[in-house]
């Protein structure tokens, strides 16, 4: 019988995996739209749940202007 701990294991190694792709935060990065129109990094952050820097940063990492204006 699995235990809770054997499932957040699981889930933990299946989302080292995603996380390790860029492809899918490039993704996201380039699909990102804020709710409102505003800046790259507020939908990279609304999207990924990550703060304000770590946005900023993923937005540079893939190439994208973090305080690019998009609707």
């Amino acid at each position: 019988m699995l235990t809770t701990s054997d499932y957040q294991s699981d889930a933990a190694a299946r989302l080292a995996d995603i996380v390790a792709d860029d492809k899918i935060l490039w993704g996201i990065v380039a699909n990102a739209r804020p709710k409102r129109r505003g800046p790259r990094w507020v939908g990279v952050m609304e999207r990924t749940g990550m703060g304000s820097t770590a946005s900023v940063l993923l937005c540079r990492r893939f190439g994208f202007d973090p305080d690019e204006v998009v609707k």
